[in-house]
C-alpha cells in the first residue's frame, strides 16, 4: 500500500519554504559562477571561451543559464510538492465491529470520512499479504455496495486464513484510507481434531471385546460430535456433545477372533468437520475369556442379627472389561428378587425385601459375561423380634364409647392388626386403630385391646370404662355416690356423705337423702335424718326394741343442672341392746 506525502505547514511555513527556495537558486548561480565561469579561466580555460572555429564565448554563458535553469525547475518542484495541500482527498477511517467465530465472519465499520463507492471492486483484503477477495464474501449493510459512515462492511471468508492473522484492507486507489486505521486481527473458527486413537494403529492381538476410542479438541472448546465409521463408510455409532479434550466412545463392536478392521472418525463442532487418519488394528487369534467374579456381598456370609431393613448386594468384576448380567435370587425357591442386564464393574444393590425376624435366609448371586459365569450363596439370620406394645385411649358420651389405639408401637416393625373386646369375654368383636362401641345400659366395662406385629407377635392391655344413659336431650345423667354400707350403735349420730356424687358433663344442683326401708323390727325411737337436701347429712339411728340388730335402707338422689337424676343405696346396721356399740 502507498501512502501520498501531503503536508498542511500554514502560512509562515509556506513563507519560510519560498524564501529557502530563493536563497538555494542564488547560491546555486553564484557557486556556478565562481566555480565554472571564473574558475576555469583562472585555471587557463579561458582558451574555451575564445573564438575560435566561429564558436563564440556565447556558449558557456548559454551552459551556465541551461545548468542553472534545471536545477532550479528541480528545487521549485520539490517546495511546491511541499507546500501544495490536497483539497479534495477523501480520508475514510475504518473501525473493526466484531468477529464471529462460528461463521467465519468478520466486520469493519465505516466511522468517518467519504463514501466509498463499491465496496467489492475498489476495497482490497490481505492476509499476510495473500490477496483474500476471491475467498471472501463483501456485503454493505446499506441498500447498495457503496460503504458509507456508519455502515457495517461484512466479510465473510471461506477457509482461508488461521486464527489470529492480520487482515489488511486497502482501497484500489490507494488514497482514501488512513494507514492507522485499516488493519484488524481476525480469528476463523478452526476445525476439532482427532488423535488418541483406541486400539492404537496398526495394534495386533487386541480383544474382541474392545472399544473404539479418539481424542477430540477443538481449538474454539465447542462441543464435538464424534462419528465413528469402518473403513467402508458403514457409520457404527455418533457420539454427541463430547467435551474438548475428553475421550469418544464407541462399543458393542461384534468383533470376530484373528481378523483386521480399518476405521476412522468424524469431530464435527456444528461449523467445521474434520475426518481422522483410517487406522487399522487386528484381533487376537485365540481370546482367553476371563471368568466374572463376585465379592463383598452385603450382608457378609453367615452374619446374624441382621435388621429387617436390610438390603442385598454385590460387587462384581470382569478382567477381561466384558458387559455382565447378573441376577440376585432366594436359594430356597429360586424366586428372583433383581436382575440387571449390560452391566460393568461395579456395586448392585437391592431394597424393601420384607424380611421377618428370626429367620434364616440363604440368596445366591449369578454373573455371566456371555462365555462363562459364576455363582455365589451366601446366608444371614435377621435380629429376634420385640413384641409390640398396646396401649389406647378412651372418650365416651352417654352409652357410646370411642377408643384410639395411635399410642401403640412396634420398636422394630409394624403392629399389622388391632382387635377390639367390648364386654370383657373371649370374643374379639371390632378391628382397626379406631373404633366404637355402644352398650346397652350404662355402667362399668372392661375393654381389652390386642395388637399383632408383622411377626405374629401380640400384647393386650385393658382399660375399664363407664358409660351412663342421657336423657335423649344429649344430656349425660349425673352418678349418684351414697357411700358404703356400715353398722352403728343405737341413739348415735352418724354423717352420710355424698361427696363422691359427680355430673359428667355439667354440675349437680340437688342432693336428697331418704329412709326407704326401716328393716325387719321395732323400734323404741324411729331413725331419722337431719339436712337431708345437702351434700352431707345427718342420721340419728334411732334405737331398736329389745336385742335385735336392725338393718335400714338409705337412698341418695342427685340430680344435674339439665334436671336428670340419679340414685345410690347403702344399708346401715343399728345395733340392740346387746349390740358392741361399734361402727365398723
Amino acid at each position: 500500500m502507498s501512502l501520498g506525502l501531503s503536508v498542511k505547514l500554514g502560512f509562515w511555513g509556506n513563507l519560510f519554504f519560498y524564501w529557502l527556495g530563493f536563497l538555494f537558486l542564488w547560491g546555486y548561480s553564484y557557486f556556478v559562477y565562481w566555480f565554472v565561469f571564473v574558475g576555469w579561466f583562472s585555471l587557463g580555460f579561458s582558451d574555451f571561451f575564445e573564438d575560435r572555429d566561429g564558436v563564440s564565448p556565447v556558449i558557456g554563458v548559454v551552459l551556465l543559464v541551461a545548468i542553472t535553469v534545471i536545477m532550479a525547475t528541480i528545487v521549485a518542484g520539490f517546495v511546491f510538492e511541499v507546500i501544495q495541500e490536497p483539497n479534495n482527498s477523501p480520508l475514510v477511517e475504518l473501525s473493526i465491529k466484531g468477529v464471529d467465530d462460528r461463521d467465519n465472519t468478520f466486520y469493519i465499520k465505516h466511522v468517518t470520512g467519504d463514501s466509498i463507492a463499491d465496496v467489492s471492486s475498489n476495497l482490497i483484503l490481505y492476509c499476510q499479504n495473500s490477496k483474500l477477495n476471491e475467498n471472501a464474501t463483501l456485503t454493505v449493510s446499506g441498500n447498495n455496495q457503496d460503504l458509507d459512515p456508519g455502515e457495517t462492511l461484512k466479510v465473510k471468508v471461506t477457509n482461508s486464513t488461521e486464527t489470529g492473522q492480520i487482515i489488511i484492507v486497502e482501497d484500489s486507489s490507494n488514497t482514501i484510507l488512513k494507514a492507522t486505521n485499516n488493519k484488524f486481527k481476525y480469528h476463523q473458527n478452526q476445525p476439532p481434531k482427532t488423535t488418541n486413537p483406541t486400539p492404537s494403529h496398526k495394534e495386533t492381538d487386541v480383544s474382541t471385546n474392545t472399544d473404539l476410542a479418539v481424542k477430540v479438541t477443538d481449538p474454539n472448546n465447542n462441543k464435538i460430535n464424534t462419528s465413528f465409521y469402518w473403513k467402508d463408510g458403514t457409520l457404527i455409532e455418533e457420539v454427541e456433545d463430547v467435551d474438548s479434550g475428553s475421550k469418544a466412545i464407541t462399543s458393542n463392536l461384534n468383533l470376530q477372533l484373528g481378523k483386521t478392521y480399518s476405521w476412522y472418525a468424524v469431530a464435527d463442532n456444528g461449523q467445521e468437520t474434520n475426518k481422522s487418519n483410517t487406522w487399522n488394528f487386528t484381533t487376537t487369534t485365540k481370546e482367553t475369556n476371563q471368568i466374572p467374579e463376585t465379592t463383598d456381598p452385603i450382608p457378609e456370609d453367615q452374619t446374624v442379627d441382621v435388621s429387617t431393613d436390610t438390603g442385598l448386594g454385590v460387587d462384581i468384576s470382569d478382567a477381561d472389561g466384558d458387559s455382565m448380567n447378573l441376577t440376585i435370587k432366594w436359594a430356597s425357591n429360586g424366586t428372583i428378587i433383581k436382575k440387571w442386564m449390560n452391566i460393568d464393574n461395579g456395586t448392585y444393590s437391592t431394597n424393601n425385601l420384607s424380611l421377618r425376624h428370626d429367620t434364616s435366609y440363604d440368596w445366591t448371586v449369578n454373573v455371566t459375561d456371555g462365555r462363562a459365569d459364576t455363582s455365589s450363596t451366601y446366608t444371614f439370620t435377621t435380629i429376634a423380634n420385640t413384641e409390640p406394645s398396646a396401649n389406647f385411649t378412651n372418650t365416651t358420651l352417654g352409652l357410646t364409647v370411642d377408643v384410639n389405639a395411635s399410642s401403640s408401637s412396634d420398636q422394630d416393625g409394624n403392629i399389622q392388626t388391632y382387635e377390639w373386646n367390648w364386654t370383657n369375654n373371649e370374643t374379639y368383636e371390632s378391628t382397626g386403630k379406631t373404633a366404637s362401641h355402644t352398650y346397652d345400659s350404662g355402667g362399668e366395662y372392661n375393654i381389652t385391646l390386642r395388637v399383632t406385629d408383622d411377626d405374629g407377635a401380640t400384647d393386650t392391655t385393658t382399660e375399664t370404662v363407664t358409660v351412663q344413659e342421657t336423657d335423649g336431650k344429649g344430656n349425660q345423667a349425673p352418678k349418684a355416690d351414697a357411700g358404703n354400707n356400715n353398722s352403728y350403735s343405737a341413739n348415735n349420730d352418724i354423717e352420710l356423705d355424698g361427696s363422691g356424687s359427680n355430673d359428667p358433663d355439667g354440675d349437680l344442683e340437688g342432693y336428697l337423702w331418704e329412709i326407704i326401708d326401716n328393716g325387719e323390727g321395732t323400734w323404741n325411737s324411729d331413725p331419722n335424718i337431719s339436712n337431708p337436701s345437702n351434700e352431707t347429712a345427718t342420721l340419728n339411728t334411732g334405737k331398736p326394741h329389745g336385742t335385735t340388730d336392725i338393718t335400714i335402707t338409705i337412698k341418695l338422689t342427685v340430680t344435674d343442672d339439665d334436671g336428670a337424676t340419679d340414685t345410690d343405696t347403702i344399708e346401715i346396721t343399728v345395733e340392740g341392746k346387746g349390740g358392741s356399740n361399734s361402727n365398723n
